[in-house]
């Protein structure tokens, strides 16, 4: 069941995203872990990883505001310049938003459909480790 968006939750999710695209900095894994990938939450003191880095720390800062887990997948997608990219998506009644640490605001779904190409997501109220799954088959 999608998340009701209500006022509060969208200022709390943009807010969210604000914090993440002004607080974190990004650094490859490779400069940070020695590897070529390396998942992780990052430290709130001062935020640093890759996409991914900052669609899991988005998540733990929506979670922790009440927005829970199940609400949300990461998805795993090529850029308009062909580069494998991760984003966090929200599924709420309105729609399926999209916090990206390349884009300047929260995006919905379709606004970053003609530009970014979607492959594969984690599973809507599954964990974000369980087995992902190919977008055309959502």
């Amino acid at each position: 069941m999608p998340l009701k968006l209500t006022r509060p939750l969208w200022g709390i999710i943009r807010d969210i995203h604000w914090q993440a695209r002004t607080g974190f900095d990004y650094r490859a894994d490779i400069d940070l872990h020695g590897k070529q990938e390396y998942w992780c939450i990052p430290d709130d003191k001062r935020p640093e990883g890759d996409c991914e880095d900052f669609a899991l720390w988005c998540s733990q800062k929506l979670i922790k505001q009440g927005i829970a887990w199940e609400h949300q997948v990461v998805a795993y997608c090529l850029t308009e310049t062909g580069g494998a990219h991760l984003v966090l998506m929200i599924n709420t009644d309105r729609g399926v938003y999209i916090l990206d640490n390349r884009q300047d605001s929260v995006k919905g779904y379709a606004d970053l459909a003609s530009t970014y190409h979607f492959i594969a997501q984690s599973q809507w109220g599954k964990p974000m480790d369980q087995e992902w799954v190919r977008i055309e088959d959502v």
